[in-house]
C-alpha cells in the first residue's frame, strides 16, 4: 500500500511497474493521495483483494492537476479509481477490472476521464 497524507500539498509520482501492489485488509486502497499537487500514478498493477470497501487508486480532498494513466488495476467492490473534492485530475488509458460498483468515480471540476477500459 502506498499511502500518502500531509498537511502541505506535495507533489508525488507513483511508478511501481517492476512489480505489482497488493493489498489485503478491510478499508485499505492500493494508493491514496491526499492532499497533493500535480501527483501522477502511471504504470501501476494494483490490487485490493479485500471485498470491504477496497479501491485500487484514492486521489482525494484537496489533490489537483493529478494524473492516473496506464495502470492495471483490480478490486472486488466500489470502485477502480475514487477522484473526489479535486480538481483538474486525468484518469486516462486504466484497465479496471472486477470493480462492484463502477471503474471511476469522480467528483470536482475538470475532471477528465478518457480511454479507461472496464
Amino acid at each position: 500500500m502506498v499511502d500518502v497524507s500531509a498537511s502541505e500539498k506535495l507533489r508525488i509520482v507513483v511508478n511501481h511497474s517492476r512489480s505489482a501492489i497488493t493489498v489485503n485488509r478491510d478499508n485499505t486502497n492500493a494508493v491514496s493521495i491526499l492532499p497533493s499537487t500535480s501527483s501522477t500514478v502511471s504504470g501501476n498493477t494494483l490490487r485490493a483483494t479485500n471485498t470491504d470497501n477496497s479501491l485500487g487508486v484514492q486521489m482525494g480532498i484537496y489533490s489537483h492537476n493529478g494524473v492516473i494513466e496506464n495502470n492495471t488495476i483490480t478490486t472486488p467492490t466500489n470502485f477502480g479509481i475514487w477522484i473526489y473534492d479535486s480538481n483538474d485530475v486525468t484518469a486516462r488509458n486504466n484497465t479496471i477490472t472486477g470493480r462492484g460498483d463502477s471503474g471511476v468515480l469522480a467528483s470536482g471540476n475538470n475532471t477528465t476521464i478518457s480511454g479507461n477500459t472496464p
